[in-house]
């Protein structure tokens, strides 16, 4: 939602204060690659953002838990199966 809100500037500007809803602290996630056979696993999506469309496995990273910990235990959860966790692809 955006509203408009004039901060004390000169007269000629005024600018915009848009509010988000985000939480208090950054949150990581992560999204995991699995591949077999020349095919690639995808899950579609239960909830926003995205509900509905097809997306790589993957969710947030509990606090303190190492990304391959993280990765894995996503994979578990969303398609109920082991994986072995291989090489960061990116950041």
């Amino acid at each position: 939602m955006t509203t408009g809100k004039t901060i004390n500037q000169p007269a000629s500007v005024e600018y915009t204060q848009v509010q988000s809803m985000y939480p208090p602290t950054p949150l990581v996630g992560v999204a995991i690659l699995v591949a077999r056979d020349g095919a690639v696993l995808l899950v579609k999506r239960a909830f926003p953002p995205n509900a509905g469309r097809w997306s790589l496995p993957g969710g947030h990273v509990e606090l303190g838990e190492p990304l391959k910990e993280a990765a894995r235990r996503e994979v578990a959860e969303e398609c109920g199966i082991d994986v072995e966790v291989g090489e960061l692809l990116d950041v």
